[in-house]
């Protein structure tokens, strides 16, 4: 069975599995190359600047757009009148766009 990573779909090799097969230069090596420079080149020409304040990871683009990332078990942030309550995410990070 083909493994890939969760976030960037990056190919894996299984060695248990596939200890056997001929290694694939295209598929092991140049497509994951691939995808991480079109990542690389999606996000520097998106991103503007990243911060970190305390347990606060602050992103902003190209278009001034601010997104805060909240590291760590932040349950709910006030903005304004409103209390943000932060969904449970699998890379332990909880998202609130200002």
């Amino acid at each position: 069975m083909t493994k890939y990573t969760e976030k960037l779909n990056l190919f894996e090799y299984e060695p248990e599995k596939d200890g056997k097969k001929t290694f694939n230069i295209t598929q092991a090596l140049n497509d994951n190359w691939d995808k991480i420079e079109n990542f690389y080149k999606t996000f520097i020409t998106t991103v503007k600047s990243v911060t970190v304040t305390g347990t606060k990871l602050s992103v902003t683009d190209n278009q001034n757009n601010k997104t805060d990332f909240y590291v760590g078990n932040v349950k709910y942030r006030e903005y304004g009148d409103t209390i943000l309550i932060d969904p449970q995410i699998s890379d332990n990070l909880s998202y609130i766009e200002d």
